[in-house]
């Protein structure tokens, strides 16, 4: 009940000319504060679930939101450094391609390549620039390292139709 509502009964009360003695009428004061009290209270504790329930709502929309941008982000990262590995390789065919190629940067490729490439493309291309009979061309190679990193993207690139400059 608000102070009007006890207001508005204790009017009602005295204009029907209802007696209370004063023990009743303490009691009637009292029981209606309390009412009051109640009510004001129940209907701050409803505001302040909803409040709770708004906030956890906003919360997992914001940890959605968060989750979202953390997988693109990964995602970016990702192929930036398959991007990285692939100029790798390329830099690595471009340097020994080059007639006054630097055999300590030629070193540096092939052993960082050969960490993190697999096995068989590692040998492919060892045995390609060590001019192996039957190995495959450095062409050959990066069609095969292109598919290796990129997987169902890599396309239908073929080794010839990769564009080389002769020094």
């Amino acid at each position: 009940m608000t102070p009007d509502d006890i207001k508005s009964a204790i009017d009602v009360a005295i204009n029907n000319k209802v007696l209370l003695t004063y023990p009743q009428l303490l009691l009637f004061v009292l029981l209606s504060g309390i009412a009051a009290y109640i009510g004001a209270y129940l209907k701050q504790k409803g505001s302040n679930l909803a409040s709770k329930e708004d906030i956890e709502i906003l919360t997992e929309k914001i940890e959605s939101v968060k989750g979202m941008y953390a997988k693109q982000l990964e995602d970016y990262k990702e192929e930036l450094s398959r991007r990285s590995r692939l100029a790798e390789v390329a830099e690595f065919f471009t340097e020994w391609a080059s007639p006054n190629s630097d055999k300590v940067k030629l070193n540096g490729y092939s052993m960082r390549l050969s960490l993190w490439l697999p096995n068989d493309l590692y040998r492919e291309l060892s045995s390609c620039v060590r001019y192996v009979e039957g190995a495959p061309t450095a062409k050959e190679v990066l069609i095969k390292v292109r598919r290796y990193i990129l997987g169902d993207s890599a396309g239908d690139l073929k080794a010839e139709e990769i564009v080389h400059f002769e020094p």
